[in-house]
């Protein structure tokens, strides 16, 4: 970030954070890449562009649920500060491969957003300290400091990942990881209410087997989650974090045991056949469409998918 707008910067980083937290998708439609919604009702009151410029590249891509409700809030923010325009750039997921070198060739970027991880990570060198901008208050916050308004794991989980444990990046959009399922689909194998254990959960896709359905699939992105999914049930979440750093660990009984479960899984036929060369998002629009029966993803996918499955799927 531009340290010199960095007060202009975190005020419209937190009107992200406020907005995509409580709303969602909205039914709003992006007319291109350049920022403007049909209805966010800041249109009329776009500045004229003689103040700052400040550019946003953003993970998402323009027509994503997500990426509305960005939008909807950066028009209500230049909608209340008619000196500043917001440039947004809707990267999409090639976000990954293009801001490094924009970024590295001195491009003005003054706001991105991905993967939580991956910015602490890989792009820390450009990130600006928020510590003490966490602790006043805005417009949006009720009278008190941001920090009291946000939950408290964003911020916990932002601080885990930056190498020296710094507050450097806003949260805005909380996810779980675990199996989405089609519900319809269960109820017509009988099943009447999720797996809670590992053998109801096997129980579960002979059923869907025996019904003609597909239970599960994969992809390049997401298997080796399913493992470690597994395995860090068996050792504590911990433990795939120690594996990765420790070559030694990989003889732990666990480990096996963790990859018998996926194999039992994929001799009693439970994952579909093209699975092992699915390449993302392959997977889940097999979902999407009916083909296979759940999905092992984060909470994200409700979005991702929704331009095939509308808004009503189960």
């Amino acid at each position: 970030m531009i340290k010199r707008s960095i007060g202009l910067v975190l005020a419209l980083v937190m009107v992200f954070a406020l907005v995509a937290c409580g709303g969602g998708g909205g039914t709003q439609t992006p007319s291109g890449d350049t920022g403007t919604t049909g209805d966010s009702g800041g249109n009329d009151a776009a500045p004229a562009g003689e103040g700052i410029k400040l550019v946003y590249w953003s993970m998402w891509n323009a027509t994503e649920p997500q990426a509305q409700a960005l939008n909807a809030a950066v028009q209500d923010f230049m909608s209340k500060n008619s000196g500043i325009n917001v440039e947004i750039n809707w990267a999409g997921r090639e976000i990954r491969q293009t801001l490094l070198p924009a970024l590295d060739a001195s491009m003005q970027i003054d706001i991105f957003d991905e993967d939580v991880q991956r910015v602490n990570d890989q792009w820390s060198d450009y990130l600006l300290d928020l510590e003490s901008y966490y602790e006043k208050e805005y417009p949006t916050t009720d009278g008190k400091p941001y920090n009291e308004v946000v939950m408290p794991m964003l911020q916990d989980l932002a601080r885990s990942y930056h190498p020296t444990g710094a507050l450097c990046t806003v949260g805005y959009q909380p996810f779980i990881f675990l199996f989405l399922y089609n519900k319809d689909q269960f109820a017509q194998a009988g099943i009447t209410s999720p797996p809670a254990t590992w053998a109801e959960f096997l129980d579960a896709n002979d059923k869907l087997l025996a019904a003609g359905i597909i239970p599960t699939t994969t992809d390049n992105e997401f298997a080796s989650a399913f493992f470690g999914y597994y395995l860090c049930r068996l050792k504590g979440p911990s433990f795939g974090d120690e594996l990765a750093k420790d070559m030694a660990l990989w003889d732990d009984p666990a480990v096996l045991e963790s990859l018998k479960a996926i194999e039992e899984m994929a001799s009693r036929g439970h994952f579909d056949s093209k699975a092992g060369s699915n390449i993302w998002p392959v997977g889940q629009q097999d979902m999407a469409i009916g083909s296979v029966s759940y999905y092992f993803c984060g909470t994200w996918l409700v979005n991702e998918v929704m331009g095939t499955t509308g808004p009503d799927f189960p």
